[in-house]
């Protein structure tokens, strides 16, 4: 059964040891303690501007511009974004949404004027805005791709069954069907790019 929660609780449930697992998470030291990511996808994530005037075009000019920014609480962005975000976070310039339809909705609206996010994502939900409102720059080039995986409990599978979910997921990549299954939802050229240099066997 699929339920839809906060990111911010799926994480403390995985650390309890009461959700078996999540669909899509980026690891870090302190998550790697309760839980194993098996990566299927790569990423790198975008900030979307709907401010007044032109995009910031680097970090540098993102927090002296320091636009009101949307992110999902708990969510990571990779590096720059991240310290971006504390930066602009201790100086009051970061309002964190529960969820991503909160954070569209938001941007929507007007109450933010940036958000940060990844076209895995945004290729959804920019349909629902005016897409000529949106500035989509990429403060991270020189960075690289952050691997996005399943995330299983370490609490609650064995290491045998975490190698079968990866068995499954690298069999789902070779066969086609994580292709298919991107490619229904943001496009085969965004699919192919997201599976391009990640391995659920790695």
């Amino acid at each position: 059964m699929q339920t839809l929660k906060p990111r911010s609780r799926i994480w403390r449930e995985l650390e309890e040891g009461v959700l078996e697992m999540a669909g899509n998470g980026i690891e870090n030291a302190q998550r790697n303690q309760f839980a194993v990511f098996i990566p299927y996808i790569a990423v790198r994530a975008r900030l979307l501007y709907r401010g007044a005037g032109r995009a910031p075009a680097t970090v540098a000019e993102l927090l002296q511009q320091h636009p009101r920014l949307g992110i999902v609480r708990s969510f990571k962005h990779g590096e720059p974004y991240d310290s971006a975000v504390d930066t602009l976070r201790q100086q009051g310039y970061v309002v964190e949404a529960r969820d991503m339809d909160q954070l569209f909705e938001w941007l929507q609206l007007g109450r933010i004027q940036a958000a940060i996010t990844h076209p895995m994502i945004y290729q959804y939900y920019l349909p629902r805005l005016q897409p000529n409102t949106i500035q989509i720059m990429d403060l991270a080039s020189n960075e690289p791709t952050l691997k996005v995986g399943v995330i299983v409990s370490r609490k609650l599978f064995s290491a045998a069954q975490i190698d079968g979910w990866r068995t499954l997921l690298q069999g789902m990549r070779d066969d086609g069907t994580l292709l298919q299954i991107y490619s229904h939802h943001v496009g085969a050229d965004n699919a192919r790019a997201a599976l391009l240099h990640v391995s659920p066997s790695e």
